[in-house]
C-alpha cells in the first residue's frame, strides 16, 4: 500500500512537474507587454494593444507558441513554455504573413520547443528571463541592446506585380501578375544587395538557357518557356530610377530583377520561381563582380555542438558590423526553401543570458520584416538538435577595388520615381564632398521626398532646393544620426523609437513645387565623416496637357471603338502619356465571338507595353499579344484576329521616357464560325483601289453577304452574291472609299470570314 502511494505521488510530481512548463497565454502576454516596455519604453509600451491572433500546437495538442499582433502594425511570437527565451521573435515595422519565408523560422521553432517540452531540463537558463518578465514587481532593464546595428537595408521589395514585370510570361499565371512568372527569391535578394552597394554599373559577360516549370507534386514537364538570355556586359543599371518600394511600373528595376534570376538560371514558374543559393554565388561574382571571397557558411558545419553556437553568431555579427548585409538561405519539408537577407541585429543581456535578435527582411513586400532569433533554443537546456534552416553567404560586398564614394559629381534624374544615394551603404562618404542631382521629370510639377537613411555628420548637409538651381534658393536641409527605418516605432504610439538604438527620427516627407529640384550633398574637411543617406522621391503632380488614363478598369460594350492611354479614349491626341500608369479595359459587347482590332497609332517606350487577353473566361484568361518596343505593331498592314467573348487590355508605363500613346480600334464578330465549312474563298488584289474580287468555290449554292467596315467601326459598304456553283468571281466597288483600312465581313449560311483590306 505504500508503494503504491509512493508510486502515486511520484506520478503526480511527474506530471505536475512537466506542466509547470506551460506558459499560459495571459502569462505570455503579460512577458510581451513588459519585454515592449523595455524596447520602446513604459508609457508607449502601455499604448500598445496586444491581441492574441494565433497559437501553435503540438501533435499532443500542447500549445508551442503565441504569436500576438501589435496595434496597427507589429507583431511578437512568444514562447509556450518556460524552457526557450519568452520572446522568439518581434517586429514593430510590419505585421505578420502567413504563407511567406517567415514559416521556415516558425516551422523551427516549433520543432525546438516541441522537444524542450517533451524534454524538459531543470537548468533552463531561459527560466531567468521569465522570472524577470513575469515579476509582479518588473522593472525595467535601463541597458539597450549591446552591441548592435541598425537594419543596413531599406527595400521593401516583392516578387509579384511590377517587381516581375520583365520576367517571362506564363500561361497559367494570374492576370493580378500581368500572367507573368514570379520573381523569385533568389534573384530578389541578389537584387537587394546589389541596390544596397549601388554597385555595378554594368555586367559582364552573358548567360543563354532555356527554363521549364515541372509540377511539385509528380515531376512532370508542364510547361517550356522561350529561351532566357542576358548580355551583362552590354546591360547598365541605373540605380537612381529604383526606389525602395514599388507601386508601379519601374523599367530598371524590373530588369535588375530579371537579370539576377536568369544569371541564377531561374526555374520560373506561375506559383513560384526558385533556383539554387549556389547559383547566386556564382552569378555574383561571375556577372557582377563581386569579392572572390565570398562563402557560405552553414550553422550545421561551424557548431557542430551546442557549445559551438556562438561561433556561426559571432560569424554574422562580423559581418553586420562590417555594414555587408547577409544574404541567408534555407528550407525544410515542410515550408520548402526560401532566399532572404538578415541586414541588422541588437543583443539583449539579462542578469546573465544573452540573446542576439538578427533583423530579417524577407523580401515579401515588408510583411514580416523584423528581429528574430536565429540560435537553436535546445541550448538553452544543454540540448542540442542541429536546424539546417540557416546558411549565409559571408564576406560578400564588390570587388574592393571596383567601389568608391566619389567627392564629387553631378547628375540629371529624369525618370518620375527613383532614389538619390551618396553610394555603397559600407562605405563612408568622403571629406569635402560635393555633389549635385537634378531631377527633372518631363511634365512633372511637384515632387515627393522622403529618407529612409540620413547618417550624415553635423556640418555636412543634404539640402533640397525650391526648384533646380541654387538660385531657387534651400527649402530645407538635412544632417543627423538617424535611426533606419525599421526601428522606428510604426506601432501608432508617436515619437516611439525602439530603445536598442541611439539616434533621431528620420525627417518627415517634404513635398517641392517645381517642375525640377536640385539636391546637393556636402560635406567638410573633417576627419570623421558618416554612413551618408538614401533619399527616395516621387513626382506628384503634371502640367494640364500631360493626361492619363484612368485607373480603374473601364467597361467597354459597343460592337466597334477605339481604345487609346488618353482621358475619355480621346484620339488624335499626340501630348505624352503620364509615367507609372496602369490603365486596362473590358471589352464585353452583347453576342460578341470574335474580334479583330488593329493599331491606327502606336508610339511606347522602353519599359512600356499594351497587353491584350482573351477574356471570354474571366477566371482563366489568356495573353493573346504582347506589344512593347520591342513587339510594335504596323499601322499599315498588322491586323489582329481572334475568337473570344469578351477581350482585356492593359497599358502599362514605367517611370522613365513616355511615347504619345496608342490607338487601338476593334470591330467585333457576332457568330462563332470564323472559317467557311466545305467552300474556299479568296479575296483580291488587296491593296484594292476601285474594286475588289471574292472569288468562291463550293459544294452548294447559298447566298453571301458582303460588310465593308471602317476604323471607327462605322459601316460604309454592303452588298450580297447568289452563289450557284462551281468558281464565281464577285466583285464589289471601292471607289467611293478613302484611302486606307478597312475590314471586309464574308457571311454564309457556312460560315464567316473577316479581314483586313487597304484601299490605296
Amino acid at each position: 500500500m505504500k508503494k503504491i502511494t509512493l508510486l502515486v505521488c511520484l506520478l503526480a510530481v511527474s506530471l505536475w512537474g512537466f506542466a509547470s512548463h506551460v506558459i499560459p497565454v495571459e502569462t505570455a502576454m503579460k512577458a510581451s507587454k513588459n519585454f515592449l516596455a523595455e524596447r520602446v519604453g513604459v508609457s508607449d509600451a502601455k499604448g500598445m494593444d496586444l491581441t492574441l491572433v494565433y497559437t501553435e500546437y503540438t501533435a499532443a495538442g500542447d500549445p508551442v507558441f503565441y504569436r500576438f499582433q501589435i496595434g496597427d502594425k507589429g507583431f511578437m511570437i512568444v514562447s509556450a513554455t518556460d524552457q526557450a527565451t519568452p520572446v522568439l521573435a518581434y517586429s514593430l515595422e510590419s505585421n505578420f504573413k502567413a504563407g511567406t519565408g517567415a514559416d521556415l523560422y516558425c516551422t523551427q521553432y516549433k520543432n525546438e520547443l516541441t522537444y524542450l517540452i517533451e524534454h524538459p531540463s531543470v537548468t533552463s537558463s531561459a527560466r531567468t528571463l521569465w522570472d524577470h518578465y513575469t515579476s509582479e514587481n518588473f522593472t525595467v532593464s535601463q541597458a539597450k541592446g549591446n552591441p548592435c546595428v541598425q537594419p543596413l537595408v531599406t527595400t521593401e521589395w516583392n516578387q509579384d506585380t511590377y517587381y516581375n514585370a520583365q520576367c517571362p510570361y506564363n500561361p497559367l499565371s494570374d492576370l493580378d501578375i500581368d500572367m507573368r512568372s514570379y520573381v523569385g527569391c533568389v534573384a530578389l535578394s541578389m537584387s537587394n544587395i546589389l541596390y544596397y552597394y549601388r554597385y555595378p554599373e554594368h555586367g559582364y559577360g552573358a548567360i543563354y538557357y532555356i527554363p521549364k516549370e515541372y509540377d511539385d507534386e509528380t515531376g512532370e514537364l508542364i510547361y517550356t518557356y522561350p529561351p532566357q538570355s542576358v548580355n551583362f556586359g552590354n546591360t547598365h543599371y541605373n540605380y537612381n530610377h529604383m526606389t525602395d518600394r514599388l507601386n508601379a511600373y519601374n523599367g530598371e528595376q524590373a530588369k535588375l530583377l530579371y537579370n539576377c534570376g536568369v544569371a541564377t538560371r531561374m526555374g520560373y514558374g506561375h506559383d513560384g520561381s526558385g533556383t539554387q543559393s549556389e547559383y547566386a554565388m556564382e552569378a555574383l561574382q561571375s556577372f557582377f563582380h563581386y569579392s572572390p571571397n565570398a562563402q557560405f557558411s552553414s550553422i550545421v558545419d561551424v557548431a557542430p555542438s551546442s557549445d559551438l553556437t556562438y561561433l556561426w553568431i559571432n560569424q554574422a555579427i562580423n559581418e553586420l558590423n562590417a555594414r555587408r548585409p547577409l544574404f541567408f538561405s534555407g528550407r525544410n519539408e515542410t515550408d520548402g526553401g526560401h532566399a532572404w537577407i538578415v541586414d541588422g541585429y541588437t543583443t539583449i543581456t539579462q542578469d546573465t543570458v544573452t540573446d542576439t535578435y538578427f533583423h530579417v527582411n524577407w523580401g515579401w513586400g515588408g510583411y514580416d520584416n523584423g528581429f528574430y532569433l536565429l540560435t537553436n533554443q535546445n541550448t538553452h537546456s544543454g540540448n542540442f538538435n542541429v536546424s539546417e534552416t540557416n546558411t549565409m553567404m559571408i564576406k560578400l560586398m564588390p570587388d574592393s577595388a571596383e567601389i568608391e564614394k566619389p567627392a564629387i559629381s553631378d547628375t540629371r534624374i529624369t525618370a518620375s520615381v527613383g532614389s538619390i544615394s551618396d553610394g555603397a551603404g559600407n562605405m563612408k562618404y568622403a571629406q569635402n564632398s560635393n555633389r549635385r542631382w537634378v531631377i527633372s521629370s518631363p511634365n512633372a510639377t511637384a515632387y515627393r521626398f522622403t529618407f529612409s537613411k540620413l547618417k550624415v555628420k553635423a556640418g555636412d548637409k543634404v539640402n533640397i532646393y525650391n526648384g533646380g538651381t541654387e538660385a531657387s534658393g534651400i527649402k530645407q536641409s538635412y544632417s543627423g544620426d538617424c535611426l533606419m527605418a525599421a526601428c522606428s516605432d510604426y506601432s501608432g504610439v508617436s515619437g516611439g523609437v525602439h530603445g536598442d538604438f541611439t539616434g533621431d527620427a528620420l525627417p518627415n516627407a517634404l513635398t517641392v513645387t517645381a517642375d525640377s529640384v536640385l539636391i546637393t550633398f556636402t560635406s567638410t574637411a573633417n576627419s570623421e565623416t558618416d554612413y551618408g543617406f538614401v533619399l527616395n522621391y516621387e513626382a506628384t503632380s503634371y502640367v494640364s496637357s500631360s493626361t492619363a488614363c484612368s485607373s480603374n478598369t473601364q467597361m467597354i460594350t459597343t460592337q466597334t471603338g477605339t481604345i487609346t492611354d488618353k482621358p475619355g479614349n480621346a484620339i488624335n491626341n499626340d501630348n505624352p502619356y503620364r509615367p507609372s500608369q496602369s490603365c486596362s479595359w473590358q471589352i464585353r459587347p452583347s453576342g460578341a465571338t470574335g474580334y479583330v482590332f488593329s493599331f491606327s497609332k502606336f508610339d511606347l517606350k522602353a519599359g512600356d507595353f499594351v497587353d491584350v487577353y482573351d477574356y471570354s473566361s474571366t477566371t482563366s484568361p489568356v495573353l493573346y499579344r504582347h506589344f512593347d518596343i520591342n513587339n510594335t505593331a504596323s499601322l499599315e498592314t498588322d491586323y489582329y484576329f481572334l475568337t473570344a467573348s469578351k477581350l482585356y487590355v492593359r497599358f502599362g508605363s514605367d517611370n522613365d521616357q513616355e511615347g504619345t500613346g496608342f490607338e487601338l480600334n476593334y470591330h467585333t464578330s457576332q457568330t462563332g464560325i470564323e472559317h467557311f465549312d466545305n467552300m474556299e474563298v479568296s479575296v483580291y488584289p488587296n491593296p484594292a483601289n476601285t474594286f475588289v474580287n471574292v472569288s468562291v468555290t463550293a459544294d452548294e449554292a447559298q447566298t453571301i453577304y458582303a460588310t465593308i467596315v471602317d476604323m471607327a467601326g462605322k459601316t460604309v459598304a454592303t452588298d450580297q452574291f447568289n452563289y450557284n456553283g462551281g468558281e464565281q468571281v464577285f466583285q464589289i466597288q471601292t471607289n467611293n472609299l478613302s484611302e486606307g483600312i478597312y475590314f471586309l465581313n464574308l457571311k454564309s449560311q457556312n460560315g464567316q470570314r473577316t479581314q483586313k483590306l487597304i484601299i490605296q
